[in-house]
């Protein structure tokens, strides 16, 4: 008889200390910045390259995201980690519920090409 084992690991990204919120216009600056590195590596040979990433997001009754679990990879890990670590940065409108903690889901996605880093964001309260 034959046992297999699997074993899964959630990743988890929280708020550097100390460091300033940022809204969702700061956010996409910071990602087409970053893109602009990272595209000619997740490029290779190809003409073009394209993936998202999506996120599951604890946010305090005052806005800030307190942490980001990765729900489903971009399928580069260098990737979801700068998605990942912005993502943790954010501050939204505080939430209407009078909830400790609201929950929300956003998708960060992006497309390169040889004359062009363009990322998306997606929030779903």
């Amino acid at each position: 008889m034959l046992a297999s084992c699997v074993t899964t690991t959630t990743r988890y990204y929280v708020p550097t200390a100390g460091e300033a919120r940022i809204n969702q216009s700061q956010l996409r600056e910071r990602l087409d910045a970053l893109l602009r590195i990272e595209c000619p590596r997740l490029m290779g040979n190809t003409a073009s390259a394209l993936g998202d990433a999506g996120f599951e997001l604890d946010v305090s009754r005052t806005g800030e995201v307190m942490r980001a679990r990765l729900e489903r990879s971009s399928g580069d890990g260098r990737i979801d980690d700068i998605f990942g670590a912005l993502v943790a940065e954010l501050r939204f409108e505080p939430p209407a519920t009078a909830e400790d903690v609201a929950r929300g889901r956003i998708t960060v996605g992006y497309s390169c090409s040889p004359t062009a880093a363009v990322s998306t964001v997606e929030i779903t309260p």
